[in-house]
């Protein structure tokens, strides 16, 4: 990614600074050759312009008071001295610019007269002469042509270099509501810059307040909906834009587990990696966990396919294997539902299946120690392992029956004629005849 608008901004700032504290040690060494006189002539290349620019924004109350302290300090004269015989060449030189100083400050005014009334600098080149003066401002920027401290002057208002496309501009009140509007579906104002004129205009709310020409009414409205005026550069955005793919995902799919095969995936299985160093921000994990997202997700669960099954339709699945085939040992070679009932039973050890769905399966009968070999010999289902109380807890009584649950419950009732039988009892008789054995 590219450098951020600000930075970059920064950037012309302190190559400005530079720029003017070069030519103030140039006026001392000139003033301390010359007798203690800082009227260098215009002929004089950089600092003799440098020096006229001085007085130029002096007159139009533009020149930082630092500076002018710094520069009264050496005894500089903000009125030059006039020629007594003859105007020389250096003076028209110096008269023309200025002449055009004067030009541009007065454009400047209008300009800031414009923006105090619309809230912003982004007139249109058919607007007179001032919105003719605004295209030329942007046409000599991309040239490299502008003065440095007229766009340093520029920048302090906001100015915008690039002109939206298009004829009308959308109002300020009409983008804060949008971003009203992302933040209830997101949770934050983190908007990408990619993500259209909403991002746009988002960054460069951040860039004018910055430059310190925010009003103070549209900074109060941004803090109350908890906007941030820095995000943690460039990384802190590209997280932002993944986590709200993430959250879209889940809204899609219910749940976190995306397939390796795209990229979001990828950004997934990072976030676990960091997580387990211990290298992951509390913030990102707390926003993680707020999503339910799962941080060791059981082997063999990974989805390999882009179309993801619900949890809801493979329990359906199940309970149509069970009715045709009279249990839920499905084997892994059977395909997805195989490795989905493998699946269930590794969260289970792990502690990472909610008691909802631990309710739904048992209801069904489901039996978290898959028979070994052949022929298949049920064992004990997890009434009888040695668990845990908070475990134990989970267990349904002997009285829960798979058929009183429907069909959208994970099961569906004996026809009639069929005995209603629960798969408790049956186990519980099986330990007693070997007991009898």
């Amino acid at each position: 990614m590219g450098m951020r608008e600000e930075e970059r901004l920064g950037q012309r700032q302190n190559k400005h600074d530079e720029n003017w504290n070069a030519r103030f040690k140039e006026l001392l060494s000139y003033r301390s050759e010359h007798g203690g006189d800082c009227n260098v002539p215009q002929r004089q290349v950089k600092l003799g312009p440098w020096v006229a620019s001085q007085r130029t924004a002096y007159k139009a109350g533009t020149l930082a008071q630092d500076r002018i302290d710094r520069l009264d300090s050496i005894g500089f004269k903000w009125e030059q001295k006039k020629a007594s015989v003859g105007m020389r060449e250096e003076d028209k030189l110096g008269q023309r610019q200025n002449k055009h100083d004067e030009n541009w400050n007065a454009r400047f005014k209008e300009l800031l007269s414009y923006r105090s009334e619309h809230g912003d600098c982004d007139i249109s080149c058919s607007q007179g002469k001032l919105g003719r003066w605004v295209s030329k401002q942007r046409e000599r920027y991309r040239a490299g042509s502008l003065a440095q401290d007229r766009i340093e002057r520029l920048n302090s208002i906001g100015f915008s270099w690039v002109m939206a496309r298009g004829g009308s501009k959308v109002p300020w009140e009409t983008r804060f509501h949008e971003l009203v509007q992302y933040k209830a579906k997101h949770g934050d104002c983190d908007i990408s810059t990619k993500k259209g004129k909403l991002g746009k205009w988002v960054d460069k709310q951040r860039a004018v307040y910055k430059a310190g020409s925010l009003a103070q009414d549209r900074i109060d409205r941004l803090e109350g909906i908890g906007f941030r005026w820095t995000l943690h550069g460039v990384k802190e955005e590209a997280w932002a834009t993944r986590f709200h793919e993430l959250v879209q995902y889940k809204a899609e799919h219910g749940d976190c587990c995306v397939s390796r095969k795209r990229k979001l995936g990828l950004w997934v299985d990072r976030q676990r990696v960091v997580y387990k160093a211990g290298s992951l921000a509390q913030d990102r994990i707390d926003r993680l966990s707020g999503i339910g997202f799962d941080w060791a997700p059981p082997r063999g669960s990974s989805r390999i396919d882009s179309k993801v099954v619900p949890w809801e339709t493979r329990l359906n699945e199940l309970v149509q294997y069970k009715l045709n085939h009279g249990d839920c040992d499905v084997p892994r070679s059977w395909g997805q539902l195989g490795i989905w009932v493998n699946a269930q039973r590794n969260k289970y050890k792990k502690d990472n299946l909610s008691q909802d769905r631990i309710d739904r399966l048992n209801g069904i009968g489901f039996d978290w120690t898959p028979p070994m070999g052949r022929p298949r010999k049920r064992k004990a289902p997890p009434s009888t392992r040695k668990k845990s109380l908070s475990r134990k807890e989970r267990l349904p009584s002997p009285s829960t029956n798979v058929n009183s649950l429907s069909v959208g419950d994970g099961a569906r009732g004996a026809e009639p004629g069929e005995e209603r039988e629960s798969s408790i009892p049956k186990i519980r008789s099986q330990s007693c005849d070997r007991e009898r054995r």
